[in-house]
């Protein structure tokens, strides 16, 4: 009895989902797949893979929730579009506010332009603005091609470690190098539990 109303709740909701949301469909893949009905997510372990709006997250565990477009995954995370690519421990997309939150480990490139290591990193798709927080360093390959913001020495030190630089990633703009920011980043990760009955 308890799975029939589990299943009519879950054909309720199906039912009640915009037809755009369900063109918008995530194509999902893991070595362990398990849909959990009650909290509406699909629960992911091993070569876990998901596919959504040009956007590519590969990890080693993940929860990915179709109805609030929210992903949290976590060990040797990538996560690539349009030739940018993040890698990092953990991360936790927030696919309607459109944002997404990057901790541990955090390595950024932008093919053949720049590199950016962090201990945390936020990027919003709205803006295109990522940034980095906690001994931020630089690898700027291709200078020709890098443009900086009024305000911010091209000439700055390569080797030395920032507490937060800022970078637009469609004008490949770095927008601020700084040292002592004003404000710490404030990190949306809820804790990720990943359990496969």
């Amino acid at each position: 009895m308890k799975k029939f109303f589990c299943l009519m709740a879950l054909a309720m909701t199906l039912l009640m989902l915009p037809t755009v949301s369900l063109a918008a469909m995530p194509d999902i893949s893991a070595g362990e797949t398990h849909f959990d009905i009650a909290s509406g997510c699909y629960i992911l372990k091993n070569n876990v893979r998901v596919v959504a709006r040009g956007r590519t997250m590969t990890a080693h565990e993940a929860k990915v929730s179709i109805t609030s477009q929210k992903v949290w995954a976590q060990g040797a995370v990538t996560l690539e579009q349009d030739g940018i690519v993040f890698q990092c421990d953990s991360i936790y997309v927030q696919g309607l506010e459109k944002t997404v939150d990057v901790l541990g480990n955090v390595q950024f490139d932008a093919t053949e332009l720049l590199k950016i290591t962090s201990e945390v990193a936020k990027f919003s798709w709205s803006t295109k603005i990522a940034d980095f927080y906690g001994g931020v360093s630089l690898d700027i390959i291709n200078a020709d091609n890098l443009k900086f913001a009024d305000g911010v020495d091209r000439n700055f030190d390569r080797n030395r470690k920032y507490d937060h630089v800022q970078y637009n990633v469609v004008e490949k703009k770095i927008m601020l190098i700084e040292n002592k920011t004003s404000a710490e980043p404030k990190v949306n990760m809820p804790e990720l539990r990943i359990e496969i009955e």
